[in-house]
């Protein structure tokens, strides 16, 4: 791997690119007048960039290979993409969105909730795929947090809500060991999610890293065999081959 560790503006140019947001005559102009690239890159990574044939029709997947096989991880890569994300909606460091009610529940849920919802709260992200007369949305934060009734289901802890996934279709939630939950849409079954951190959870909901650390965690108390949401059946749980996200966003595109 390249020793050299990419500075934010030449990330923003490199993986720009690779991830199809800036143009090839772009890059060639940061590769070719950049003082000083080659000793930011080591020289290795420099000429192996500016050997490349940038007039090949696949060089964005070439060039992703030599990159990752070489030079820097693909974790660097998503980590990029996530916070690239996170930006264009509207975030950034230090943001503490104000929230109008002060009279939530003095529960550490209702606090984990609110320490999310101060930084991220009314951030939306589309999915890149559209249709003709809407545009899914993957991920949406709420403004307020409120809580979940979890006397459906075969567990007494307590669950605040502080975004919706999927066309709001899905909900997230928070306990009070910020642990991060979430249910299935005919609300038969709740699901934990066993990742690591928030970001990589994030991450998995963006559709940045083809993963699911969401494993079933309990039961609602009535299992309805079918239940019709919006008149159409749904069957989150009958295909154990598909993982949980998978099947989610299968049914949102039918």
């Amino acid at each position: 791997m390249n020793t050299n560790p990419l500075n934010t503006e030449d990330k923003d140019k490199l993986f720009g690119f690779l991830n199809g947001d800036l143009s090839t005559e772009a890059l060639e102009q940061w590769l070719y007048y950049t003082p000083d690239l080659e000793e930011r890159l080591g020289k290795e990574f420099y000429f192996e960039l500016i050997d490349t044939n940038y007039r090949n029709k696949q060089v964005r997947h070439e060039l992703k290979k030599i990159v990752f096989q070489n030079y820097i991880t693909t974790d660097d890569f998503n980590e990029w993409k996530l916070h690239a994300l996170l930006k264009k909606s509207g975030w950034f460091k230090d943001r503490n969105l104000e929230i109008s009610n002060s009279t939530f529940p003095s529960t550490q849920a209702f606090e984990n909730a609110l320490s999310i919802i101060n930084e991220f709260g009314r951030l939306k992200f589309n999915s890149n795929e559209t249709h003709e007369e809407w545009t899914p949305t993957l991920l949406e934060f709420l403004t307020e947090p409120y809580e979940k009734n979890t006397d459906e289901f075969e567990t007494n802890i307590s669950l605040v809500c502080f975004a919706y996934t999927h066309n709001a279709h899905v909900y997230l939630y928070v306990d009070d060991n910020n642990n991060y939950y979430t249910d299935n849409i005919a609300g038969d079954f709740l699901y934990k999610y066993t990742g690591p951190t928030f970001d990589q959870l994030l991450k998995e909901i963006l559709q940045i890293v083809d993963e699911d650390n969401f494993e079933k965690f309990a039961t609602s108390k009535k299992i309805t065999q079918e239940k019709a949401i919006r008149n159409k059946p749904t069957a989150l749980h009958s295909s154990p081959t598909k993982s949980f996200l998978t099947r989610l966003w299968n049914w949102m595109k039918d």
